[in-house]
């Protein structure tokens, strides 16, 4: 398999970075490490290579002008590419964004080779360019990272069955705590603090994540039901923080909530979900400013679920793969900040119900969301596909 990748671990960290980490870990497992070949775009001089039991070779782009172009198809990276598609006959191309699809496409035709695109969120939800929009019609097969991003292909058009989905997966360490939901419990009955938190970059493109929403809730609470006590934690980095620590400011909620800075690993949350209550984090889903904007999947809930914390987001976008309302989680019309804020006092006020919420979030996160239960969804996804049918590697 020669996999194409435009992002990774090595150089930024998020869903998107994690997630191909992931993918390619578990291709590994399942079909052996000499399987693969990877390709990976080196972006900037931040690079830091770490082990991994395939082989990768990078690229690196170019910086200043060209950057953005070569972001989309960079000469080098596509010389190379057909130079190993035609040395190693690979069975299948795997581009790892839509914006390597034409590239993929292109060494597709010119190598006779299959190729599948990763289908995240809203670079497929519409207002494609048109070379991408080709290139994702002439793909062999689609990966999708949730049902909402399926479903969303599927009404514009694209064939259903060579649409798979492969969710996202907890992390490894993460999946292999011994999480007991006892201490939980107790934290969670004796304190009279809620404690919210948000995890999530701060980037002024993605305000649609939705930590002004939160605080424009806790306001209203403030101001409706002051006799209630809440702390709220915003965790990550990014040039939004200014706005969000001004409107903290203007809506008198500097005593309230505190600001954390971004960690460069998954396992380092551990004891930011364990010390938090509730996960809040209300994406929206919709096209503004000539983009489509959501959350494609949303791991973070996920992790939280682990440690017994229930989440409360909007009723939009990935997040729907993992909340069932009422069940394991609340789901709130988006953009409604009175039931927003209506679903936080309830969860506040009847602890039973947030520590029943909590246990349900785990026992979804352990039945749907493991390592091994991703691997599954893998090769199920790459078992349909006629051209990669066999037997996996089980040693």
């Amino acid at each position: 398999m020669l996999f194409l990748q435009h992002d990774s671990v090595f150089e930024s960290y998020g869903g998107v970075q994690y997630y191909i980490d992931d993918f390619l870990s578990f291709l590994s497992n399942l079909y052996g490490p000499n399987s693969l070949k990877v390709l990976l775009a080196q972006r900037g001089d931040s690079f830091q290579m770490g082990h991994r039991p395939y082989s990768i070779e990078t690229i690196k782009l170019s910086q200043g002008l060209l950057r953005k172009l070569e972001n989309r198809f960079s000469p080098r990276f596509f010389i190379r590419s057909l130079k190993i598609a035609r040395e190693l006959k690979p069975s299948v191309i795997i581009a790892s964004h839509l914006s390597l699809a034409p590239m993929a496409a292109i060494l597709s035709r010119l190598t006779a080779t299959p190729f599948l695109v990763i289908a995240y969120g809203f670079e497929v939800w519409g207002n494609f360019q048109p070379q991408d929009k080709w290139a994702l019609k002439k793909a062999d097969g689609i990966i999708s990272i949730s049902d909402w991003t399926k479903t969303i292909l599927e009404k514009q058009g694209f064939n259903p069955h060579k649409i798979s989905i492969v969710h996202p997966s907890l992390s490894p360490d993460m999946a292999s705590l011994n999480v007991t939901t006892q201490s939980r419990n107790r934290t969670s009955l004796n304190h009279s603090t809620i404690k919210l938190l948000t995890l999530a970059r701060l980037d002024s493109s993605e305000q649609y994540k939705g930590h002004d929403h939160v605080l424009k809730a806790l306001k209203q609470i403030n101001e409706t039901q002051s006799h209630l006590s809440f702390s709220y934690t915003i965790q990550g980095n990014g040039d939004d923080l200014p706005r969000l620590k001004q409107l903290t400011h203007e809506y008198g909620l500097e005593k309230i909530v505190t600001f954390l800075p971004a960690v460069n690993n998954r396992e380092d949350l551990k004891a930011t979900y364990q010390s938090h209550d509730i996960f809040i984090m209300p994406s929206r889903f919709g096209y503004w400013n000539k983009k489509w904007k959501g959350e494609g999947f949303g791991i973070v809930y996920v992790e939280a679920a682990l440690f017994g914390v229930p989440s409360i987001a909007y009723r939009c976008g990935g997040v729907t793969d993992i909340i069932e309302n009422q069940s394991n989680g609340l789901l709130v019309e988006p953009d409604n900040i009175e039931a927003l804020a209506e679903a936080i006092v309830g969860l506040s006020q009847d602890k039973e119900r947030l520590i029943e919420l909590g246990r349900r979030a785990r026992e979804t996160a352990l039945e749907k969301f493991t390592p091994s239960k991703i691997q599954r969804e893998i090769e199920k996804a790459f078992n349909s596909y006629p051209f990669l049918k066999s037997e996996p590697n089980l040693s």
